[in-house]
């Protein structure tokens, strides 16, 4: 289970349909892919920005108030789990 920070923070887990994330896997995993490729693909077939950590496909969505704006971050399993797992249980 993911921890997040304040009690008012949202999690969601991003339902990326499983022929889009095999085709992203193997744009993602290939060495010929450029770091700047990787992310327009992930925006272009996920419809989400890569993992604001390692630029890798997200699983996660985090949602932050900030004082009536929201502040949006993407992670991926590894990423979620490294980042949210010293903080207080969602």
């Amino acid at each position: 289970m993911l921890r997040i920070r304040k009690d008012n923070d949202k999690i969601r887990e991003l339902n990326i349909n499983k022929d889009t994330l095999e085709e992203l896997q193997k744009i993602v995993s290939s060495p010929k892919t450029t770091d700047d490729i990787k992310k327009i693909m992930i925006k272009k077939f996920a419809k989400v920005s890569p993992c604001c950590t390692c630029g890798g496909i997200p699983t996660y969505e985090v949602i932050y108030d900030c004082d009536g704006a929201s502040r949006v971050e993407r992670y991926c399993d590894p990423c979620s789990e490294r980042v949210f797992s010293r903080n207080a249980v969602l």
